[in-house]
């Protein structure tokens, strides 16, 4: 592929991915602010929601901490190129905040009390 090409397909990745990152902040400043509710996306029969919440905790977390570290970053240029690494982990970050707030499942009965 030409050069050009290249960097415009990069370009597209990278605007697609800010779209995506940005739409994970949104997600996630709605439900805060209890403008769209929590789960929306999945049933409400769940029959083990602490175990599933602790899934899309754990991949968010991963996404949030694992990615952004410099070891991380070295590994995936060596598949990517240089300067789609941002874009791929704003993809990935957003996708898993997007997830967290739309599949997130209630823990019925009390957690704490204060």
């Amino acid at each position: 592929m030409s050069s050009k090409v290249t960097r415009t397909i990069i370009l597209l990745f990278g605007l697609t991915s800010y779209v995506v990152g940005v739409s994970g902040l949104v997600c996630i400043i709605l439900a805060l602010g209890k403008i769209i509710p929590y789960g929306f996306l999945y049933p409400a029969d769940s029959s083990s929601p602490i175990l599933w919440n602790l899934v899309l905790v754990f991949l968010w977390g991963l996404s949030h901490s694992v990615m952004a570290r410099k070891s991380f970053k070295t590994w995936v240029t060596k598949f990517i190129p240089n300067a789609a690494e941002r874009s791929t982990y704003v993809l990935v970050a957003g996708v898993a905040s997007v997830l967290l707030i739309c599949l997130w499942q209630p823990v019925p009965g009390m957690i704490w009390s204060v």
